[in-house]
């Protein structure tokens, strides 16, 4: 199975997907978050390519949801604030990919151009 993107429902996806398949994940920057990944490391192809760069987050955002529904069932929040700062939801998704040993399956800097299916 392929997934693409290693933010919060790609994280879920490879969690649940790697119990019953082999999986790879596809991440275009250094580190899991997705859109909450604060830092602006997008690869010089993807730049070339499209002529932006990938900032996703800014330093002064919180999260208009509650952290309660925010976070993982399977997983909960230890903070004390009920609405996350992004520095907050990021931390979180690195601990989550951490605690169920998910970086295993993830391909970090790699620019996904195509997708075609086997045997098509």
């Amino acid at each position: 199975v392929c997934i693409i993107g290693s933010g919060p429902t790609g994280l879920v996806a490879i969690w649940h997907l790697s119990q019953i398949a082999d999986v790879v994940c596809f991440e275009l920057k250094s580190h899991v978050g997705g859109l909450w990944n604060s830092l602006d490391d997008t690869p010089d192809v993807f730049v070339d390519q499209h002529g932006y760069t990938l900032e996703s987050i800014y330093e002064e955002l919180v999260s208009i949801v509650p952290s309660v529904f925010m976070t993982f069932k399977d997983f909960s929040y230890q903070g004390e604030n009920s609405h996350m700062t992004w520095s907050e939801f990021e931390e979180y998704l690195n601990k989550y990919a951490t605690q169920f040993e998910l970086l295993k399956y993830i391909q970090f800097n790699t620019f996904v151009t195509e997708i075609t299916k086997e045997g098509s």
